[in-house]
């Protein structure tokens, strides 16, 4: 189930590709990392429908590395993300992405390890490409979105930060519903 609500996403542009993750919010925007955010072509592949459709991003929070993106053609499924904010360390979580930019949907399973500011720590395998997928529990709800991961010259360590469902809560809120001092603060770009 969770993968009718997780895109992978392809950005092609002169200064080469890009790949990652994330997740359709309604049948028209799709929530990812900032960092993703490149000049080029956003191109959004949908499972299991197969649909492939341009995006373009309309609204980027440099702070929290989120962003939203709007489909050019809608997405219409019977259930899309839904964000659960209470968490506990040691609680078992599922991660989506586009493991290493292959454009395929990739889990692997882990845990919450620690908390950080606004992420969620776990141990569970990500690499390149995972960048705005959904870390979800047991019951289908997303609990962080795959922000960043350690790596070491030889190879990866096991260690990685996913932003909060609390964080991404908020950052809707404010997308919905933008405060105008946010945009003289600079908190949304």
């Amino acid at each position: 189930q969770v993968k009718r609500f997780t895109v992978l996403i392809s950005i092609e542009g002169f200064q080469g590709g890009y790949r990652g993750t994330g997740v359709l919010i309604d049948d028209q925007h799709v929530l990812t990392c900032a960092h993703m955010v490149h000049p080029g072509e956003f191109w959004i592949y949908t499972y299991p429908l197969g649909t492939v459709t341009r995006a373009m991003p309309v609204f980027v929070d440099q702070r929290h590395d989120l962003a939203i993106l709007l489909l050019e053609k809608s997405v219409h499924l019977k259930h899309y993300a839904t964000f659960r904010s209470i968490t506990y360390v040691g609680e078992p979580l599922v991660v989506v992405g586009n493991i290493l930019g292959s454009m395929k949907w990739f889990v692997s399973y882990g845990m919450i390890s620690d908390y950080e500011d606004f992420y969620c720590i776990t141990t569970a395998m990500i690499r390149g490409g995972n960048s705005g997928g959904p870390w979800v529990n047991l019951q289908g709800e997303i609990i962080a979105l795959t922000d960043w991961g350690l790596d070491a010259k030889d190879h990866p360590i096991e260690i990685a930060g996913g932003i909060n469902a609390e964080t991404i809560q908020e950052f809707l809120k404010n997308w919905k519903q933008p405060n105008p001092l946010q945009f003289l603060l600079g908190g949304m770009n």
